[in-house]
This record gives C-alpha cells, structure tokens and sequence, in this order.
C-alpha cells in the first residue's frame, strides 16, 4: 500500500457539523477499501488565494492515509459528484515526504531549532512566570540607565 495526502477545501457555507460528516463519509470510504488513516487534520476556514466557483473562503481538512492506488480513481469520482467539495487534491507521498509529514506532525516542521531546544529543556513557564521575568528585566534596565 502506498501514502497519500489528501486535501480537501470544502464550501464555507457548510456548518461544523456537516463539515466533519463530510470528512467522516471520505474517511469511512478509505478504511472500507482496506486503508489505513494515518493522520486527520482540520485546518479550519481559510482564505482562498482567489475565487473559486464565487467563493473567496473555503474549510481546509488534510487526511494523510495508506491505501491500494485503485481507491484514488473511485476517491475522484466521489469528490467531482459532491457539490460541497470546491477543490481535493491527492498526493502520493515518497519517503521524504512521509519524513516530512511524520516531523509535521511532531511540531519539528514550523519551528526554528533554537525554540524546539529552548521549549525541551525549559521547564513549563505559566504566562504569570513570563510577565514577572520581563518586569524585573525592565526594573533592572531602569536602575541600569539611572545610574
């Protein structure tokens, strides 16, 4: 079986719900065909770059799965039938691209590396601890310039 990404933008108009009963439809059908979900992702309602079918919003979702390659052709016939779908995209992922997403889904992909290594080895700072560390630098750069 090989991986896939999915990317679905479904219309703006559906609610939250229907939305992820729409998702709930594709994903059922992967696993009947003997696929596996890997990893499910809703990214929410986003801009679109320009309009598509009038609309200038859409609900992004991303399925990361495996299945056997025959499942995407019946996949495209399912996607151009909905009317609630605006745009899919299939993408056969190879093993830099399943590196890639497995490190995405960790939060490795996005961050710079100091971060990551500054968030490992800090112990869990609360908002309050944060607000406190940045006044006592400012009352220690007050007494600095006064002085």
């Amino acid at each position: 079986m090989n991986h896939y990404e999915l990317i679905v933008i479904l219309s703006p108009v559906l609610s939250d719900e229907e939305s992820k009963k729409a998702i709930k439809v594709y994903t059922d059908s992967i696993t009947e065909a003997q696929g596996v979900i890997v990893h499910e992702e809703a990214w929410g309602m986003r801009q679109l770059a320009y309009p598509i079918q009038k609309k200038t919003t859409g609900i992004y979702h991303l399925v990361q799965y495996q299945a056997p390659s025959d499942l995407n052709a019946q996949m495209e016939i399912t996607f151009r039938r909905d009317d609630n779908v605006i745009r899919h995209m299939i993408t056969r992922l190879d093993k830099y691209g399943i590196d890639y997403a497995e490190k995405r889904r960790n939060g490795e992909i996005g961050k710079k590396k100091a971060a990551i290594e500054a968030e490992m080895d800090a112990p869990s700072a609360t908002p309050a601890d944060a607000a406190a560390d940045v006044a006592s630098a400012d009352a220690k750069a007050e007494k600095a310039s006064e002085a």
